[in-house]
């Protein structure tokens, strides 16, 4: 930066394959600090992320698990960026511990996350993959769907991403349904839809799309009894967290019938290898993208880059969590 020593000598770890990826600019910021970047090809995860934190100042972390045991492991870190936004999969008490710095990137990628929810909500409609895989199968056919337009939407959270979400329902004609325990139901109101209770959106929506963190309190907030609520026309689309939803009641609800479908982004476990979800035609799935656009991928860099190299310089980072 501008007037501040050199960083020469300081070391940061890259452990997301998407840093830089799309536009070198995040780096070279970086590397004209004087910093040595480390960015191994696959991420390193468990055991071989803490061995290259023994002698890391800084990481830069996309959705790999950050334990105590990491933090063990590193006693000269002084900064975690998360490239990105949620920071669930971190230990922050085991940072705050240790005296490190957690960073993230709030705002870089919400309207990249919000498109592919609409994305996800056409293609469960109109069965889009079902038509791809029959017409790469030889299968020219009919595949008969649904339109968005005139549905009742419940978007669970009403932060950045799911405002997002519902002005791009706007040119769609629906009727919008909001639970936010968080927002005062003028401030939807507001915004041309309905504050409702959860219970009660979950009965009324044609499409249930979640726009939360994973906290204690939304751990499994779509449990077994609350997706019996919702009726069985209706899809789920989630491209917030996997821990959100309890995947084996939603797996046996469609499978049953009891659902239409589901459209998700993220899972519990990831990757989800033998998640019985993979096997239902009627549920789209996509490996974690919602963030994962060109333009998304270098706001995330740049703002990740920032916040360690203010941090390493003794400043106040951009965007702090711990």
């Amino acid at each position: 930066m501008s007037g501040a020593p050199s960083l020469a000598g300081k070391r940061v770890v890259v452990a997301t394959r998407s840093f830089a990826s799309t536009d070198p600019a995040p780096r070279l910021l970086l590397e004209r600090e004087g910093i040595a970047v480390v960015q191994p090809v696959p991420p390193p995860r468990g055991d071989d992320l803490a061995a290259l934190l023994d002698v890391a100042d800084g990481l830069i972390v996309g959705a790999i698990p950050l334990t105590e045991a990491h933090f063990a492991r590193a006693p000269r870190l002084r900064v975690v960026a998360m490239h990105g936004v949620g920071v669930d999969h971190i230990d922050l008490q085991a940072a705050a511990a240790r005296g490190v710095v957690v960073t993230n990137a709030p705002g870089s990628n919400d309207g990249a996350v919000a498109d592919l929810t609409i994305a996800l909500m056409l293609a469960c409609l109109r069965q889009v993959p079902v038509a791809d895989r029959a017409v790469r199968d030889g299968a020219w056919q009919g595949v008969v769907g649904d339109e968005l337009s005139g549905k009742t939407i419940g978007l669970i959270g009403w932060g950045r991403i799911g405002q997002g979400v519902a002005r791009r329902l706007t040119g769609f004609d629906v009727k919008l349904l909001v639970h936010d325990p968080f927002v005062a139901p003028e401030v939807i109101v507001a915004r041309g839809a309905i504050p409702a209770a959860l219970d009660e959106l979950l009965v009324r929506s044609d499409i249930v799309s979640l726009h939360v963190p994973l906290t204690t309190e939304t751990s499994n907030l779509l449990s077994a009894d609350k997706l019996a609520l919702m009726r069985p026309s209706a899809y789920l689309i989630n491209t917030a967290r996997g821990g959100i939803v309890d995947e084996e009641a939603l797996s046996r609800r469609i499978e049953a019938g009891m659902l239409r479908g589901a459209g998700l982004d993220c899972f519990a476990v990831e990757p989800p290898l033998n998640n019985p979800l993979l096997a239902l035609p009627s549920v789209v799935v996509t490996s974690h993208i919602g963030a994962q656009t060109r333009e998304a991928i270098a706001r995330m860099g740049a703002i990740a880059a920032t916040n360690v190299i203010r941090v390493l310089h003794g400043e106040d980072p951009l965007f702090r969590v711990a």
